[in-house]
């Protein structure tokens, strides 16, 4: 009796350990797969990594590129200045970082370069980037108030509105600007920069009294 039921005893834990074995076996077949399966998933996960990287690089130094010209039409004088959109992981997103890098490879933030109408110039430049990347040609359209209305002196001003002509010509972009001079020395400042340009309209508001103005087309 007791060795029946010794055996019957044996026979029981033999059958769980069988099945243990089945299901370890189970387990390790899954953990295989899961780990092939990983393999692809990182595959996947570091090719879109490095599309999303490239994409970013080239968007970065288009925008850069665009407004680093738009920079140096304006302010001849920082030549050794250029404009810089850098891309960084942050809180598991991607964060974008603008930067003005002088020549000594020095870092400013546009924010703190905003005196003299230069931020005025990048804000400009970036508008027009932005909409070349999320517009079809023919929805290019800005409308502008006075987008240099920090940018003081006839030189600046008349190469100002020369860039934007240029910029909105070779980008596809229509725009329709006000811009307002604030003396008679500079009252026709870069408006002859507009005249040379197939479809753009240049005109004239005066004011003549309270709430009255005259409007008048500007011609050669």
């Amino acid at each position: 009796m007791l060795v029946t039921e010794l055996r019957r005893k044996i026979d029981k834990r033999s059958n769980e350990k069988l099945l243990i074995q089945d299901r370890l076996k189970g387990a390790e077949e899954s953990q295989r797969l899961a780990r092939v399966v990983q393999i692809d998933l990182d595959a996947v996960e570091n090719t879109v990594q490095f599309v999303a990287t490239k994409v970013q690089t080239n968007f970065g130094e288009h925008v850069g590129a665009l407004v680093t010209k738009a920079l140096h039409h304006v302010f001849r004088e920082m030549r050794s200045v250029y404009f810089a959109v850098n891309f960084r992981p942050n809180r598991g997103k991607t964060e974008c970082q603008l930067r003005l890098v002088t020549e000594g490879g020095k870092m400013a933030h546009p924010y703190d370069c905003s005196g003299g109408g230069v931020w005025d110039t990048l804000a400009f430049a970036l508008r027009c980037a932005c909409l070349v990347l999320e517009q079809p040609q023919r929805t290019r359209f800005l409308v502008l108030d006075e987008p240099f209305k920090f940018l003081h002196g006839a030189d600046y001003r008349r190469r100002a509105l020369s860039m934007l002509v240029n910029t909105c010509e070779t980008l596809g972009i229509q725009a329709s600007v006000i811009h307002q001079t604030d003396d008679k020395k500079d009252s026709d400042a870069g408006l002859e920069a507009m005249h040379d340009h197939a479809g753009c309209l240049v005109y004239k508001v005066r004011l003549t009294g309270y709430e009255q103005s005259v409007i008048e087309a500007v011609t050669v």
